[in-house]
């Protein structure tokens, strides 16, 4: 159906909820709201982009989650462009898109992110894949909280190949960006010229099945205020591999700033920023007072400095301080 010529105002929560599966090529328009100001969508349970299909969210478009997921088994089609993000944040956050959930206002910046465990967010096997919330979906006055938290929400689930997610704002999630293979066919993934901030997981990695490989370049992104920046998860009832490039990123303020799992294949993480001129932190650099870095990551050389200090600069163990 098409639907125009419509306004809205007067709403307890100034949203559009959406759930279910797509089963055709469409896109979620930009809707002016009261005073013109567009309206955001929310998950109210998982939104799922079925196979062979494609959905296009419009520049500044916003999507919030109070814990359901965005799946990908097709095509996510960011019309975003540098500078004029899609963003996806939790319900509660009110820095985009505004006061939705109807809730008291809110602290400005939340306590850095604690690790998940991995119970967090599960794989439904069977039909569309998907993550299903660890939580009851919850909004409005109701909520025992009305700051947004890392892990608010599951996250954008990528099970597809080819797909782009670019000029993107990511956060409150247990997972920003996770890209799960659950084939035997190899898939290949890009993420670029992001924000992942105050997730539990910045970028994850799941490659499950033997040939299922996962490829993916990672690059000009902000991954900032994690628990995990990039994580490779694996563990022996995994049999496929990941494979990241990671290039030209702002990674700093994590817990740990990339983490593979998966030895002894090595990855690659050279020219990135870690918060300090003087790297990462690992055994091999113990000099280095930016960002953790597991073993089985190659991180040199590394930058000196961030490669978008016009952006934003982030003192390690403080808030962010936009540049003026």
């Amino acid at each position: 159906p098409t639907y125009s010529g419509n306004s809205f105002s007067g709403n307890t929560y100034p949203a559009i909820a959406i759930e279910g599966t797509t089963h055709r090529n469409g896109s979620l328009p930009n809707v002016p709201g009261q005073g013109g100001v567009i309206l955001p969508y929310v998950l109210k349970a998982n939104y799922t982009i079925g196979k062979g299909y494609t959905l296009s969210l419009p520049v500044e478009t916003v999507v919030k989650s109070g814990g359901p997921a965005l799946n990908v088994n097709g095509t996510l089609d960011l019309q975003s462009m540098p500078n004029f993000p899609v963003v996806f944040t939790s319900l509660k956050d009110d820095s985009y898109g505004g006061n939705t959930d109807a809730a008291a206002p809110q602290l400005v910046n939340p306590p850095a992110p604690a690790r998940e465990a991995d119970s967090v967010a599960r794989v439904a096997l069977g039909g569309d894949q998907g993550f299903q919330p660890a939580a009851p979906y919850a909004s409005g006055p109701e909520s025992m909280d009305a700051t947004p938290q890392p892990g608010n929400w599951a996250g954008i689930a990528i099970y597809a190949s080819g797909n782009n997610v670019h000029d993107a704002i990511i956060r409150y999630a247990s997972f920003g960006v996770r890209l799960v293979n659950l084939t035997t066919s190899p898939i290949s993934v890009t993420v670029e010229r992001c924000t992942l901030e105050n997730n539990q997981n910045g970028v994850n990695f799941e490659a499950r099945f033997n040939g299922g490989n996962i490829s993916a370049t990672i690059i000009d992104n902000q991954i900032v205020r994690n628990g995990s920046g990039v994580r490779v998860q694996w563990d022996n009832t995994y049999l496929g591999l990941a494979t990241p490039v990671i290039h030209n990123n702002n990674i700093m303020v994590n817990s740990i700033g990339v983490e593979n799992q998966q030895s002894p294949q090595t990855i690659d993480a050279t020219g990135n920023y870690w918060g300090h001129p003087s790297g990462p932190y690992h055994s091999t650099n113990p000099l280095g007072l930016g960002d953790r870095v597991s073993n089985y990551v190659l991180f040199n050389p590394f930058l000196s400095s961030p490669p978008f200090a016009t952006i934003a600069s982030y003192a390690k163990n403080f808030l962010p301080v936009v540049n003026k």
